[in-house]
């Protein structure tokens, strides 16, 4: 079955069940990230606009929920998340809500993700493998590769398909997933002659990306951005750059950029700037596809100026 006729199917069923809202009265959805909010948003346009949680330099490592949005929360009708693997604020919030709310986990719910399995220890994380929902220790950053967009977006078809009856639900999921296919193939075409160009990163944000393209990430500043690197840490890593001779560090907006800096200064490398949240990018049906066209323009510009 082709993912278009799955989602006809999927609308289908959703009129068959509806009950929880209709077109005069649209659904209230609340969605924790940026690159999530706007597969939502595109998916409602016409319908309804999503809330979205965590916005600007903010990191869902280390966000707190306040009063508002925790109101915002109990008053909707779906609620979508990765997982307490990346928002681990929500952890808590989320088993109080009304029975009536849908929540959506991404990360463990959605059919035919990929997963990738990490190990906290393997600081280079070359040892990846896909996982099985439910398995301990996998990488949640599952929006960084446009093919898991696609499976998100069928899901979430699904979801909002037992909130609304307005036919621009399947349109609208027709139109995202041919974009999200085109963006693969940009994305495929513009970083191939860079994919050999050995790099290192802020902390291990993308297993996703690097599987999906083939980039050659050789290490990471650290596991922990909120603690940054101990200094054992940062001689191993400069003794792998050395070895490897890293072309790029990549820093991140949401985390300091001081020590990335330095570390760039002492190597000889590049430094460029990644941001899988899209923090200076507006929310909307539209920032995906621009969060990943951005990432995908810094590693190639980066990795391509030697």
């Amino acid at each position: 079955m082709t993912l278009i006729l799955r989602l006809a199917l999927a609308i289908a069923v959703g009129f068959s069940a509806l009950g929880h809202a209709t077109a005069a009265s649209p659904p209230r959805v609340v969605v924790t990230i940026k690159p999530i909010h706007s597969l939502a948003a595109a998916l409602l346009d016409g319908i309804a606009k999503p809330d979205l949680l965590v916005d600007g330099a903010q990191s869902p490592h280390s966000f707190a929920l306040r009063p508002s949005q925790a109101r915002v929360l109990r008053e909707a009708d779906v609620v979508v998340w990765i997982g307490p693997e990346l928002e681990g604020f929500l952890a808590k919030s989320v088993t109080v809500l009304p029975d009536r709310v849908r929540v959506v986990g991404l990360l463990h719910e959605t059919p035919g993700l990929e997963r990738l399995h990490w190990d906290e220890h393997d600081h280079d994380h070359k040892h990846k493998r896909a996982a099985s929902p439910g398995h301990e220790g996998i990488d949640p950053h599952i929006w960084l590769s446009p093919r898991n967009a696609r499976a998100i977006a069928a899901h979430l078809t699904e979801v909002l398909g037992s909130y609304t009856d307005s036919p621009r639900l399947g349109q609208n999921a027709a139109a995202l997933d041919r974009s999200l296919d085109d963006l693969d193939r940009e994305l495929a075409r513009q970083l191939a002659p860079v994919r050999s160009r050995p790099f290192v990163v802020m902390h291990p944000a993308y297993n996703y990306l690097n599987r999906s393209y083939g980039l050659n990430q050789i290490g990471i500043f650290t596991t922990n951005p909120e603690h940054g690197a101990s200094a054992g840490r940062l001689s191993d890593l400069r003794n792998t750059i050395a070895k490897a001779n890293a072309v790029c560090v990549f820093a991140e907006p949401q985390f300091s950029m001081k020590a990335i800096g330095a570390l760039a200064t002492g190597t000889g490398m590049q430094s460029g700037l990644l941001d899988p949240l899209g923090a200076d990018i507006a929310a909307g049906p539209g920032a995906y596809s621009v969060i990943l066209q951005t990432l995908a323009n810094a590693m190639a510009g980066c990795l391509g100026s030697r």
